[in-house]
Parts: structure tokens; sequence; C-alpha cells
């Protein structure tokens, strides 16, 4: 018995190298890629505290709820949708696949920058940090650049090696930076008691008070990654459960570390301390309250493993970006080359090279004009590429009801392929309006210049429209549609 899959554009293997390697990842190694990508530790250090001294307050555990509870709507249609896709575009093939080709191809070049621009930001965060954990704990000044093209190289070099050995590093560290948060929420219920924690917390009261935007804004960017369970597809041993299982699996636990940190951020200082403390110095809040639960060793561990936990973003934003740029090119809408696969390891290591050559490039061009790393270089491609993905995700939801009203026999039934989509579309959409609302505060600037970059996104799915509707074709390969359907064994 076969099952039509959409697998995209079959392209030549002799032009490809053979495509990706095949029956490498099981559910923990895609959960362990794209929980490493939502940088936990980092997330905690950074994104809770800003939520909470910009945003609700102590309602910030409220925020990540509800992002959580949406992001799970999300993934009810997605889910579905991911039994009959095996393509490593993911949002690029499910809209084309849903919506058409001009779609498909537009979402493509909106995904090509916003994780391009994520990997330009982790890269910045990453020389940010260990910049100052290297003058903090050695007194040894070292620029911020030098350290980003290090990281950057590093990084680019064990996604070329493979999702294996990739895989491999981020387990270990994003087994430590985690542990380290399950510590400290642990410590701080023991040293608080239970009764710090007030479940005023999720109350509407506290979690719609003050700007939730800006939170919710905040809480989002912290998920971004959990739709990368589909850019691995590929190379998923078994992609039709795989990815369904990995997608739940890593928003579920992505939610749950994240409300928990955040919850005990707040019981650690009580409600007003946190707020002020957030307010006054976000940087430091998350080391503060360690410190006062467990002590000087716990904040010189955190001060480490922040620089491990971007890193471990580091490199799955790099996987996740070649990936993008490797299925459009191989659908013949980005140039051959991006279509290559190393003949052995099976990478598309030509998108991978470019990816860090131009992150470099870009680093090195803020690094001469004196740009600061976080507030200019890091803030901005953040919430660029936050907003590009929320977006994505709003139109994703779109197509899994439009292609299951074109596909009626692949139907699992109204809650997952119409009613929970529609709901995720309609906050996912919100979630949009509210980033692009904030968006001087998010990117921690007001320039005229900066507030206008969202349409560079818009640009990006324009392009990509135009280059959709030429419907160009690989050597006589068919484009008349996107992820068109392919004979595979059930």
């Amino acid at each position: 018995m076969t099952e039509k899959k959409e697998t995209g554009t079959a392209s030549s293997l002799e032009e490809t190298g053979g495509g990706l390697r095949r029956g490498t990842m099981g559910v923990a190694g895609m959960v362990v890629a794209v929980i490493a990508f939502a940088a936990p530790l980092a997330a905690s250090v950074g994104s809770i505290p800003l939520a909470i001294g910009l945003g609700d307050g102590a309602g910030a555990p409220g925020a990540w709820l509800l992002a959580a509870v949406v992001l799970l709507l999300f993934a009810v249609g997605y889910a579905a949708m991911s039994r009959h896709m095996t393509n490593a575009g993911a949002f690029y093939a499910y809209i084309a696949a849903g919506l058409g080709r001009r779609a498909g191809v537009a979402a493509g070049y909106l995904s090509v920058v916003a994780y391009s621009g994520m990997v330009f930001a982790i890269s910045a965060f990453f020389g940010y940090f260990a910049s100052t954990i290297l003058e903090t704990e050695l007194s040894v000044h070292v620029p911020w650049f030098p350290l980003a093209i290090l990281g950057v190289l590093i990084a680019g070099v064990l996604a070329f090696t493979g999702i294996e050995a990739s895989v491999r590093a981020m387990m270990i560290l994003l087994g430590v930076e985690t542990a380290l948060l399950v510590v400290f929420d642990i410590g701080t219920l023991v040293v608080a008691g239970p009764g710090a924690y007030s479940l005023q917390a999720f109350s509407p009261a506290e979690t719609f008070g003050g700007s939730i935007g800006v939170a919710l804004a905040f809480a989002f960017a912290t998920f971004i990654g959990f739709e990368a369970t589909a850019v691995f597809s590929e190379e998923a041993k078994d992609p039709k459960r795989t990815v369904r299982r990995a997608t739940y699996f890593a928003i579920a636990v992505i939610g749950v570390l994240y409300i928990a940190t955040a919850w005990s951020l707040i019981a650690s200082l009580g409600s007003a301390g946190a707020v002020q403390a957030a307010q006054e110095n976000p940087g430091e809040m998350m080391f503060a309250a360690a410190g006062a639960v467990l002590g000087p060793w716990a904040v010189h561990l955190m001060e480490v493993f922040v620089v491990t936990s971007v890193f471990a973003v580091l490199i799955a934003t790099i996987n996740s970006s070649s990936r993008y740029t490797f299925s459009l090119a191989r659908d013949g809408y980005l140039p051959r080359p991006f279509a290559r696969t190393h003949r052995t390891r099976r990478t598309p290591h030509f998108g991978i090279v470019v990816q860090t050559i131009l992150t470099i490039v870009v680093g090195g061009i803020y690094a001469i004009a004196g740009a600061d790393p976080l507030t200019q270089f890091a803030a901005t491609f953040v919430g660029l590429s936050t907003l590009g993905i929320v977006a994505m995700e709003a139109v994703v939801s779109l197509s899994v009801i439009a292609y299951f009203r074109r596909h009626p026999e692949r139907s699992p039934g109204v809650w997952q392929a119409v009613l929970a989509p529609l709901l995720a579309a309609a906050g996912l959409a919100l979630a949009c309006t509210l980033i692009v609302k904030n968006f001087a505060l998010i990117t921690g600037s007001d320039s005229p210049v900066i507030a206008r970059l969202p349409y560079v996104l818009v640009l990006a799915a324009v392009i990509g429209a135009v280059v959709g509707g030429r419907g160009k074709r690989r050597r006589g390969v068919a484009s008349r549609e996107l992820a068109s359907p392919s004979e595979g064994a059930s």
C-alpha cells in the first residue's frame, strides 16, 4: 500500500550530492535541537526579566502560559499536516502545499531573511556574553567581534559535520543549562516556600495588567525554533511520527520550563521586588536571584553557561537557515549551489558556508561602525526575526485549513483541520500586531530606520511571490506546485 506524501519537487541527486542524510534523528534528538534553539538559560537571563520589567510585571508567567496555549493550538494543525509532509523547507513547503506555489515561495524568501537575521543576532549575543565572562571571571579583555567570529566558525563546522555531531554537542550543553534552571526552580521552592508562589500570577488582573503586548512579544520570541521539527523531517528516522511527537513535546517542555522559571524568579524576590529589580537592572536580575537562592557558585556557573546556551542556539539557527535555502534551491527558486549536499556528510554545506561568511561580514559592518552588540545589533535582528517567524506561523495555520479543504480524504477531523488552526491563526495574528506595535521597545531603538525594518520582510515576501509566480523549472522538473505529491511507501 502506498500513500502520497508531500516531499517537495525532486532534484537531480548528482547535483545535490544525494540529498540530506536520512534516518539520523529520533524524537529525542529532534527535541534537543529544538530546545537548544530556544536557549532556556539565555532566554531566562534576558527575556523573562524584560517581560517582567517592561511588560506585565508579576503576571509574566501568565503571558508565557498564553503563548504556550496558542502554540499548542498551532501544533494541532501543524502536526496533522506533518503526516503528509516530509520537506526540509518546513513553513515554506507547508504554505505551498496549502496556499499554492506563489505563497510558498514568498514564505520561503521571508524564512531565509528571518532565520539569517536570527543567526546574525545570536552571533552578537555570543560575542557579547563571551567577552563579558572573560572580563569578569578572568580579567581579560577581548572585543566581542573576534569572539563572535570564533563562535560562528566553530558552529559552522559542527553544522557542516552533520546533525549527529551537532546534536551531541547541543545535548551536552542543553543538559547543563536546563539542570541549572531546574535547580534554581527547586531551590526557590525550598528556600522561599510554596507560599511564595502566588496563583495571582496567572489571574487575568495580573496577566493582562501593565503592557501585556510587550510581555507576549518576549514570550513568543522564546518559543522560536520549535518549528524546526519539520525543518529536520527529511533526516528523521520516522518523519510521520517523529515530527508530530517532537513538536508537542518541545512546546510542552519549553512552556513548562519558562513558566516555572518566571514564576520562581518572581517568588525568589517577591512580586514588588521582582518588578523593581527587572526595571532597574534586568540583565543582572537572574544572577542576583540565583545568588540569593543558591549562592555564588550558581552565579559563576550561570555566567559561563549563558555563553554555551547561546552557542547551542548558534548551531541550531545555522542548521535551520541552511536547510531553508537548500529546500528553496532544490525546487529551483534559489541558485543551484544552495541545493548541494556534501557527498559524505550529506549536509547542505554550501548554504552553511554562505551563512557563516555572511554572518561574519554583517557583524564586521556593525563592529566597524562601533555599534553596541546587544542594543543595536542583536536586538534589532531578534525583533525582525521574531516578527517574520510568528507571521509565518499565522499563515501556516491558514494553510493547514486550505490544505485539508483541498484534500478532504486526508482530513483528521474538524478540530485538527479547522478549529484549532483557526484559533491559532487568530492568536498569532494578534501577536504580530503586538510585536509591530512594540517594535521600538523590543529592538531597543526609536530610530525611524529601525522602525521601518519590518518592511524588509514584506519586500522579501514580494520578491518570493514574483519568483514563485514565474514558475521556473529546474532541468525540466515539474514546478506546477511546490511540495507536489509523490509516491512513497507507507
